[in-house]
């Protein structure tokens, strides 16, 4: 290659068009999924320490190996990050190799910094579609893991041709090894789907704060209606005198003799005195 053709070459590349912030559709720098963390919750930031066995002849080329090691991870299920990794950042290796007993083998220590997937269930992604059918279609997320995913409802919403980009909601992920795919079933427009779920919140706030108000109307506040009440002062009842009129108008009432009284009236009865 001539001098002449280098600057060529390295202008090209930089007048290379970068993607926008919310196209996904391309390999994935860590930076730029860093930027994706903002707007998506189901990506994390993980530091994963892992051991690397090597071959005592790739000493010299020993950190490009384990960087092509790290990358091989990308769109596949790793279990010590309980995710899938799509991006890879700057790889700390630490200094101190060292070796087991006679055997040709080097043992290093490294940090992989990386950006990992995890999917909640329910939560909507957009992935862009690679194969169409009647009745499914396939497509791939972040451009790295694989979707499939089918229609569910009266509408089919399938996309007649591959190309484009559809929202589906997660449902599962089925893993085999390290290969993963996740399933998922197509829903409409995300910006509709959005405004849906506003408008049944909106609803659900309405009845609520209507029948918060028939309660209030219907059952009044009971600390409003516990008013202690005064006490009262007793009025004393006067007793008035009978009027001579009452006495003489009102019955008396015979005093009814006891058995003792008839007794002890007959023992003190005088006898008769005999002339």
């Amino acid at each position: 290659m001539s001098d002449d053709e280098k600057p060529l070459k390295e202008e090209v590349l930089s007048q290379k068009p970068r993607p926008s912030k919310e196209d996904v559709s391309f390999d994935l720098s860590f930076k730029e999924a860093r930027m994706l963390m903002k707007n998506n919750d189901s990506l994390i930031a993980v530091k994963e320490k892992r051991h690397f066995v090597l071959d005592w002849s790739t000493w010299n080329e020993h950190l490009d190996m384990i960087v092509k090691i790290a990358e091989k991870s990308v769109g596949n299920y790793n279990r010590n990050v309980r995710g899938i990794p799509i991006a890879i950042g700057k790889i700390k290796v630490e200094k101190d190799y060292y070796l087991v007993e006679d055997g040709r083998k080097i043992h290093i220590d490294a940090v992989i910094p990386q950006i990992v997937f995890r999917p909640r269930k329910g939560a909507v992604y957009v992935c862009d579609v690679t194969s169409v059918d009647s009745k499914f279609c396939n497509g791939f997320l972040f451009n790295k893991i694989a979707v499939s995913l089918v229609s569910i409802g009266k509408l089919n919403l399938i996309p007649e041709k591959a190309g484009g980009r559809v929202n589906f909601r997660f449902s599962n992920i089925q893993v085999k090894g390290s290969i993963c795919q996740i399933r998922g079933q197509l829903v409409a427009n995300l910006l509709r789907q959005l405004e849906s779920d506003e408008k049944r919140e909106l609803k659900k706030r309405k009845k609520t704060f209507a029948d918060s108000e028939e309660e209030t109307e219907e059952k009044p506040q009971i600390d409003d209606l516990m008013v202690e009440p005064e006490p009262k002062e007793k009025k004393k009842k006067k007793r008035h005198a009978p009027s001579e009129s009452e006495e003489e108008t009102a019955p008396k009432k015979k005093h009814r003799k006891s058995a003792r009284e008839e007794e002890i009236s007959a023992e003190v009865k005088p006898e008769p005195d005999d002339e």
